[in-house]
C-alpha cells in the first residue's frame, strides 16, 4: 500500500483526525472534533477522495476480470437542475428541506446503499437521491424525496414499508415501496449523521449514528427516541482512564438470525442487544481500529470488518473471535450473502473477496480499476444461478456475474 493511501485509511482512528500514519495514530491523544467536517466520516471512509474525480461518469456494465457484464444498465432520467458536486466532500449545509436534486445526471450520482423492496431495488445516496429499479438494475427511475441531504442507508420491513437515514439525523419513511418518501425525523442541530438502519418489523426500527447515538422507534416512526451509548476503551494505546467514557461513531447495525442486534464502530467498539435495542452491552473486541460493518455467516456466526482489511468472526456471540485471513490491507466497507450462503466482502480500491467456507478462506475477485465498492446486492432473475450482482461504487453502478473458479451452485 502506498504511504498516502495508508494514511487516508488509518486517519479515522483518532476520532476524526485524518491523514495520520500508523505511528501517528498510536501516539495521538484524545482529540475529538465535533464539527460537521468530522461527521463526513462515512463519505471519506466509503469513497476515497481521488475516486470522486470520475464520479459523474456513468459507468454501466464494463467487462471485469472475475465479473462478466450483464446486459444494459439503462438510465434516461429527465434533466438535473444542478450539476453534480466535483468535490470528495458532500455539501450538507444546503437547505435539506429542499426536495432532492433531479435530472439526467442523477442516474450517475454517488449511491451509498441499496436494499430490496420485494422484487424492486432501492438505492440511496447524495443530495437526497433515491433510485428505483423494477427490472433487476437494467433501468432506473427517481423517487419523490422531500430533502436534499446525503442519505447513507436504507432498509425495508416488507415490499412496501421502508426507511432511509442520513446526515442531519434525517429519517425518511415510505409506505409504497420507495415511490414516495416523508420525513419522520430531522435534527441537524445534533451534528450526528445517521450511518446505518435496520427495520426489524413494521413498527420497530433502529438507526446507528455518529457520536455514540442510537435512534429507535417502536411505533413505525411516529416517535423516535435517541440514546447516547458510552463505551469503555480500556487500556487502548496507553490512553488515560478518562477514555472509559467514550461515545464512538456507530458505523453499522444489523440483526442476527436469532433476533439479537449488533453495533460496530469506531476504535473497534462492539455492542450487543437481545431486547430489540432497548438495552445494549459492550462485548469483547479483537481489534483497536474502526469497524465499518457487521454481518452474519451461513454457520450462524457473526463477522465484523473494517480498516486495513481486518475481519473477525465469532461463533459464540462475541465472547471469542478468530481473525480472518482476507489477504488485503484495503479497508472493507460492506458484506453480502449470496444465494448459496457464501460470503462476499467489498471495500476500498475495488476490493472484492469471496468465501464459501464461512470466512476460513477468501478468493479475490479482480477488477481493472480502483473504484471503491460501497455496497453489493444479489440480483434475482428468472433462471439465474445466484451469481448476478449489482455493485454501487465510487464511479457509478455496475452489474456483473461472478465467474469461475467460484462455484455458486
Amino acid at each position: 500500500m502506498r504511504e498516502d493511501e495508508s494514511k487516508a485509511e488509518a486517519g479515522h482512528r483518532c476520532g476524526g483526525v485524518r491523514h495520520l500514519s500508523h505511528k501517528d495514530v498510536e501516539e495521538c491523544s484524545v482529540v475529538r472534533t465535533n464539527t460537521v467536517v468530522t461527521l463526513f466520516t462515512v463519505v471519506v471512509l466509503l469513497a476515497a477522495a481521488s475516486a470522486f474525480e470520475a464520479r459523474a461518469e456513468q459507468v454501466r456494465s464494463e467487462s471485469l476480470p472475475g465479473l462478466e457484464p450483464l446486459p444494459g444498465m439503462g438510465g434516461g432520467l429527465p434533466g438535473m437542475d444542478e450539476p453534480a458536486a466535483e468535490s470528495g466532500v458532500v455539501n450538507t449545509t444546503v437547505d435539506t428541506r429542499t426536495p432532492a436534486a433531479r435530472g439526467p445526471r442523477v442516474d450517475s450520482s454517488l449511491l451509498i446503499d441499496t436494499a430490496r423492496a420485494g422484487d424492486r431495488i432501492v438505492a440511496v445516496g447524495e443530495r437526497g437521491i433515491v433510485l428505483l429499479s423494477d427490472d433487476q438494475g437494467k433501468t432506473w427511475r427517481q423517487a419523490n424525496v422531500p430533502v436534499r441531504t446525503l442519505l447513507t442507508a436504507v432498509d425495508f420491513a416488507d415490499d412496501q414499508l421502508g426507511w432511509a437515514v442520513g446526515h442531519d439525523a434525517v429519517v425518511l419513511n415510505t409506505t409504497d415501496g420507495g415511490e414516495n418518501w416523508v420525513v419522520q425525523h430531522y435534527a441537524p442541530e445534533l451534528d450526528a449523521p445517521m450511518l446505518d438502519v435496520v427495520a426489524l418489523d413494521a413498527r420497530n426500527v433502529l438507526a446507528s449514528a455518529a457520536l455514540g447515538m442510537v435512534f429507535r422507534t417502536e411505533d413505525g416512526g411516529d416517535s423516535w427516541t435517541d440514546t447516547q451509548l458510552n463505551m469503555t476503551l480500556g487500556d487502548f494505546l496507553g490512553m488515560p482512564e478518562s477514555f472509559d467514557d467514550f461515545s464512538p461513531h456507530w458505523f453499522a447495525v444489523d440483526r442476527a438470525g436469532d433476533g439479537s442486534l449488533y453495533l460496530a464502530g469506531e476504535r473497534g467498539v462492539i455492542a450487543h442487544s437481545d431486547d430489540g435495542g432497548r438495552n445494549w452491552q459492550q462485548i469483547s473486541s479483537p481489534y483497536n481500529g474502526s469497524l465499518f460493518g457487521v454481518g452474519f455467516l451461513s454457520d450462524g456466526g457473526v463477522i465484523v470488518y473494517g480498516m486495513r482489511g481486518n475481519a473477525f468472526a465469532s461463533s459464540d456471540g462475541g465472547v471469542h473471535w478468530r481473525k480472518l485471513e482476507t489477504g488485503t490491507d484495503r479497508s472493507l466497507n460492506a458484506d453480502v450473502t449470496l444465494a448459496n450462503g457464501s460470503l462476499l466482502l467489498s471495500g476500498m480500491a475495488g476490493t472484492m473477496l469471496w468465501s464459501g467456507d464461512s470466512g476460513a478462506t477468501f478468493i479475490p475477485i479482480e477488477q481493472p480499476n480502483r473504484a471503491d465498492v460501497l455496497a453489493a446486492l444479489p440480483l434475482v432473475a428468472a433462471g439465474g444461478d445466484g451469481r448476478e450482482l449489482l455493485l454501487l461504487t465510487s464511479r457509478g453502478k455496475r452489474m456483473g456475474r461472478i465467474l469461475d473458479p467460484i462455484d455458486a451452485d
